[in-house]
């Protein structure tokens, strides 16, 4: 964006405290390309400031010196040409890290030692035409980024783009609940934009009454960018402020009707879940506490959420509270106590949750954890529906065509969902996002998740469209209009036994011959939904 734009300063995630900072300098006087310091932004720039250490981070399987000073290309060199090459007193030597001097360090980044200052460290990245060459770099690239978004330790990143160098400060530091609080009780109109006028949004229509009580995500999905944008660590508003944007809502929207579409964010319930120790999480370089299992330092208490849905429950003017947001359930079993009071109060029929895969191999690029963990939590969802009398159902979401996704593992998928009476509707199929790690597993068919060499295991990633069609028919293997396309790639994987008319079989034997595909009469239809839809159109065509 930066190189493309020529803007002088470029503030990335949501950059409240960003913003306030530059307006006010900038209506200092303050020239605003002198404006370098801020976290959470981006600017251009020529060359390294004095005084820094660079991390070179640039090439990867190399063999470079330990520590060596930054070339001058000033330098009188003519008393050095003229030294015997087999002197070794005459050749190079590291020299010693000392950040407070004045002259620039450059340290290879996997040789880093340590009692470096973060505040002036900066790391070279592969220049953009590097990556945009070798995907090798690509992936080591986007490691390398991901493992620099904790505030509490992360240093400043520079790529070379051209001639000029792209400075990514480190992002921000968390708001305090207070803060937060101030953001989200601005005086908002809570309407479209006056240029929509009259104009029926939906977008709009679907999260008009739902109150937003936390941002970020620690659970680290590849295929996910929301902790670049939003950060790891959870910032939470205070149940005072969540109870006066719903009081806000009942009393100025005459639209009301007493029913709270949502309380949520990112995710729904890692409202003020957060690490037990400040200095743990500060020197925490994890991609996420929750995988490949929760973090023993994570606090998983739901108790403040569970208050929070029951003081909200008791407003006057209030109806319902549903829960929209999709449920963590690997977080949630750790508090049965929260699952009740969800499953019995907040629930409208069905609770959205993303398993998105059962298989191991697939998982693991996701980082998501095992099917165990959803298993476990249907059961006491479950129970806890029953013991409230109602009929209540979960709505697990998967995703096709993940990096790292085989035939086969969407066979297995598939016949998972089989066994558990699944039949999917609405599928997605995985499309790369920028900043996301699986995108980078997309673009390179490698994984940032491990160092990256020159040797480097392949990830098997599906781009061809005919394999990408036949992972979605996999995931919706219920859909006639997908049984050819299934009948053929289960003889290719030899796995003929599921194709027939038994419980195991995945889609039943072709049609012989020619016949034709038999469609239902519409007179006799007694299909509610068909019949709904012909009611429909026989009421527009009347009109």
């Amino acid at each position: 964006i930066l190189p493309d734009s020529k803007a002088d300063l470029l503030l990335f995630g949501n950059a409240e405290r960003a913003v306030v900072e530059v307006a006010h300098r900038v209506a200092a006087g303050e020239d605003i390309k002198k404006i370098t310091d801020i976290r959470g932004t981006a600017y251009m720039r020529q060359g390294i400031p004095e005084g820094w250490t660079v991390l070179d981070s640039s090439e990867i399987d190399a063999d470079k010196s330990l520590v060596h000073p930054q070339t001058d290309p000033y330098a009188d060199t003519s008393a050095k040409d003229k030294q015997g090459c087999g002197d070794k007193n005459n050749q190079d030597k590291p020299s010693k890290i000392d950040p407070n001097q004045g002259a620039v360090q450059v340290i290879d980044f996997d040789h880093r030692t340590k009692g470096l200052k973060r505040e002036i460290t900066v790391i070279r990245l592969p220049s953009f035409e590097q990556v945009a060459t070798d995907r090798y770099l690509y992936a080591h690239t986007s490691r390398v980024f991901h493992l620099e978004t904790n505030p509490g330790n992360a240093r400043a990143l520079v790529q070379r783009h051209g001639q000029r160098d792209v400075w990514l400060n480190p992002p921000p530091i968390p708001l305090s609940m207070e803060e937060f609080d101030s953001v989200f009780e601005l005086p908002y109109t809570r309407k479209p934009h006056p240029a929509y006028g009259k104009l029926k949004i939906p977008a709009f229509d679907m999260i008009r009454f739902s109150i937003n009580i936390m941002r970020g995500c620690f659970g680290g999905c590849t295929f996910c960018s929301i902790t670049e944008h939003e950060g790891r660590i959870i910032q939470s508003r205070s149940e005072d402020s969540v109870i006066r944007e719903i009081e806000t809502i009942r009393d100025t929207d005459e639209e009301f009707k007493g029913n709270i579409s949502d309380l949520g964010g990112p995710t729904a319930n890692m409202y003020r879940l957060q690490c037990k120790d400040p200095k743990i999480e500060t020197a925490c370089r994890r991609l996420s506490c929750v995988y490949p299992g929760i973090c023993p330092n994570l606090g998983t208490d739901h108790k403040p959420l569970t208050k929070l849905y029951r003081r909200a429950r008791k407003l006057k003017g209030v109806k319902r509270i549903f829960i929209a947001s999709g449920l963590r359930y690997d977080l949630a079993v750790r508090d049965p106590e929260y699952i009740k009071e969800l499953v019995t109060h907040h629930v409208g029929g069905r609770l959205k949750i993303a398993p998105e895969h059962t298989e191991e191999d697939t998982l693991s690029k996701m980082m998501k954890p095992g099917i165990g963990a959803y298993h476990q939590f249907k059961k006491l969802f479950d129970r806890y529906s029953k013991q409230a009398g109602k009929e209540q159902y979960l709505i697990p979401y998967f995703i096709s065509s993940h990096p790292g996704t085989s035939d086969e593992d969407m066979l297995n998928l598939a016949l998972w969902l089989k066994r558990n009476n699944f039949k999917p509707d609405q599928v997605q199929a995985f499309i790369p996002t920028p900043l996301a790690i699986a995108s980078a597993m997309y673009h390179t068919e490698l994984n940032p998740l491990k160092k990256i060499t020159r040797h480097s295991e392949s990830v098997k990633t599906p781009r061809s469209g005919q394999q990408r069609k036949l992972h979605k028919a996999f995931l919706r293997y219920h859909d006639p209009e997908n049984w050819d396309v299934l009948r053929k790639a289960l003889k290719q994987m030899r796995r003929s036994d599921l194709i027939g008319s038994g419980e195991e079989c995945l889609v039943p034997y072709a049609r012989a011959g020619n016949a034709p595909k038999i469609k239902p009469s519409r007179r006799n239809n007694n299909d509610f939904h068909h019949r709904i839809s012909v009611n429909k159109a026989k009421k527009y065509k009347r009109k």
